[in-house]
């Protein structure tokens, strides 16, 4: 039983993980590129701390999960997290789909997803973890193919390493910010999960998903800054490298792009609403999709740091009621 559990919670997590905002790139460039090359250095910050934080999270849903439920600050932080990167996740696919299908004056592709989202989450975690053992190797896959020919489709800019104090110092801010907001992402569902498996596999999946995430993010800060500058400015900077490769190619690195949504989507929605009954799930969904009308870029922008930030506070608090628990 133990031999396949290591994938599939690796899967868990990264499906969790690579949503609208990382695939993209915008996340990316929002974090880590806007500082120029160096920033592939600060991946290192983001596995180590990512790394620590996932193991924390997992032995907390092993031995206290119990407490996350009686605290209800912390719960409610939660709440409100998981309703904005959620409302993020449909605003990313509705552009998505707005922009490669057609554009409604009314955001239909969300209703829609949010239908699907629904379906599938009152079928549990059985079929997430399904669903993400196949989105989550494709995307890996292709996004790795996206940043390897994005060095042979325009003239590559030079490379230099800004180590400007000023420069390092927000770039060390904006790692940590980013690692705690897709700390904060997944803690619900990691928690929950964490009681179903052992130390020894726990300690596998944490390294796995934090080297495998921070290689993606040393791939994408690469293949945005040797190409073209303007990308930085771009919505969905990933989708136009993949369009430049190939048109074809393109359209495929969407679908799975749009996948990947799915997966953070039903992430997210699950943790919000798995302890809830019926009218209060279906009064979250229209929460959720009055909220994805902001935008993907301005939710990203303007909410993501602020997600960070909390993300850190509840991994303090979340490690705090372990260690109290050890000396009772």
């Amino acid at each position: 039983m133990q031999k396949s559990y290591t994938f599939d919670y690796v899967a868990l997590v990264l499906g969790a993980t690579i949503g609208a905002g990382f695939a993209s790139g915008q996340e990316i460039v929002t974090f880590f590129a806007r500082f120029g090359f160096v920033s592939v250095f600060f991946a290192i910050l983001f596995c180590l701390v990512f790394y620590y934080s996932l193991n924390i999270l997992f032995n907390f849903g092993k031995t206290d999960k119990e407490k996350l439920s009686k605290n209800h600050i912390l719960n409610s932080i939660l709440q409100i997290i998981f309703l904005i990167v959620s409302a993020n996740m449909l605003a990313g696919a509705n552009e998505l789909l707005s922009n490669l299908v057609f554009k409604f004056n009314f955001p239909i592709y969300s209703a829609f997803i949010l239908l699907i989202s629904y379906l599938i989450i009152n079928n549990g975690l059985n079929l997430i973890f399904k669903i993400n053992k196949i989105v989550v190797p494709v995307m890996i896959v292709l996004t790795t193919i996206v940043g390897v020919l994005s060095f042979f489709v325009s003239p590559h800019s030079p490379i230099s390493l800004n180590f400007d104090v000023v420069n390092l110092a927000m770039l060390s801010t904006s790692s940590l910010l980013y690692t705690f907001c897709n700390v904060l992402v997944i803690c619900k569902i990691v928690i929950n999960a964490g009681e179903k498996i052992n130390k020894k596999i726990i300690k596998k999946v944490s390294i796995i998903s934090s080297i495998l995430l921070a290689l993606l993010i040393v791939l994408i800060v690469l293949a945005l800054l040797i190409n073209d500058n303007s990308l930085l400015f771009a919505n969905m900077p990933m989708i136009y490298l993949a369009f430049l490769i190939d048109k074809k190619f393109g359209y495929i690195y969407c679908l799975a792009i749009f996948l990947s949504i799915l997966t953070t989507l039903l992430a997210t929605i699950y943790s919000l609403t798995f302890e809830h009954k019926k009218k209060s799930k279906i009064l979250i969904y229209f929460i959720i999709f009055a909220l994805s009308l902001f935008g993907f870029k301005k939710l990203i922008e303007y909410t993501y740091p602020i997600i960070g930030a909390l993300g850190l506070i509840v991994i303090y608090k979340i490690n705090n009621l372990k260690l109290c628990n050890n000396f009772v």
